[in-house]
């Protein structure tokens, strides 16, 4: 599923201040193991309801290896009772298999997922099967961010949105309400589709006069690695 880019969200009219955006990059840490699991009933995976899932950067490798026990240690302890299966296609490249489109769905709303300390990109698998590894391209995470320094008088969906627009995509699948807005003091929390080829913001500069300017800093959830160089996910500047 690739979100379709540039997606317009303009600000209503009742918006009473001209809002003028600009925003800047980041400037911003041999033992041999094998699984059992004993007594349990193997069930057999249903490639109807199955994720795959990425260690690491698109097109490069993690900064540290994930194996198949890390990674099936660390989904079992946060999937719980929806863990069914799990095999490994590659170097830190898994399938992972569900009981259930319910099951399916739950994981995937609720990226980013990590293993190790290394993100996880995920695909949605095309359930017929027919679709070629090497397609799958892992550009996009979905993410929650916190949105720092917005006043209270200035909160509304249709700011909100806007900011979404310089971060990325807006996650179309999480409707926000204006009682959101106001449902933590300290921040505004929002759902967006990350593009993890392009460097992330930390903030952004709202212009609501010729003469004031507020900032907005940004709050990445469970995002472990971001590197205060560049900006990109997957390693630190020490990396």
């Amino acid at each position: 599923m690739e979100p379709e880019e540039n997606l317009p969200f303009p600000l209503q009219n009742n918006l009473l201040v001209e809002l003028d955006f600009d925003f800047q990059s980041l400037n911003l840490s041999h033992k041999e193991e094998f699984s059992y699991f004993g007594n349990q009933t193997q069930e057999q995976p249903s490639s109807c309801f199955s994720l795959l899932f990425k260690a690491g950067p698109p097109d490069d490798l993690p900064t540290r290896n994930v194996s198949q026990y890390m990674f099936e240690k660390a989904m079992r302890a946060t999937w719980g009772l929806r863990f069914l299966k799990v095999s490994q296609v590659t170097d830190n490249l898994f399938m992972a298999y569900f009981r259930s489109e319910e099951d399916q769905r739950w994981v995937w709303q609720r990226q980013p997922w990590t293993a190790e300390r290394e993100t996880l990109l995920v695909e949605w698998v095309d359930p017929s099967g027919s679709r070629p590894m090497d397609s799958y391209t892992f550009r996009y995470l979905t993410v929650n961010v916190h949105l720092y320094g917005i006043p209270k008088t200035l909160r509304s969906v249709d700011l909100v949105d806007k900011i979404i627009e310089k971060i990325r995509v807006k996650d179309s699948s999480v409707v926000m309400s204006g009682s959101a807005m106001f449902r933590i003091p300290e921040y505004v929390i929002a759902r967006v589709i990350l593009d993890v080829t392009k460097p992330l913001l930390d903030r952004i500069t709202i212009n609501i006069s010729m003469e004031k300017k507020i900032k907005i800093y940004i709050h990445y959830e469970k995002l472990v690695k971001i590197c205060s160089f560049c900006g990109h996910l997957f390693h630190n500047v020490s990396n």
